[in-house]
């Protein structure tokens, strides 16, 4: 994710991430990010180290009152 893609952000100081493999990276800034034009997730960690884009399903669900179905090969929210 790039910064620009935040239509609000703020810098961060001393929040870093436990990822799965045991390292630790550390987000610089947290913002707003718009996904689509009624979905938008809130304080959303910049970290210019991590190279993809994570969404928590359970905040997004939570945070913007959708519903989320899997399929074998799709995502529909």
């Amino acid at each position: 994710m790039n910064i620009q893609n935040f239509t609000t952000y703020q810098e961060v100081k001393n929040i870093k991430v436990n990822l799965p493999n045991d390292n630790c990276v550390v987000a610089t800034h947290k913002g707003d990010v718009k996904i689509h034009d009624d979905i938008i997730m809130h304080n959303v960690l910049f970290i210019p180290d991590f190279h993809f884009n994570l969404i928590s399903i359970s905040r997004l669900i939570t945070d913007s009152h959708v519903h989320i179905v899997f399929t074998n090969s799709e995502c529909f929210i």
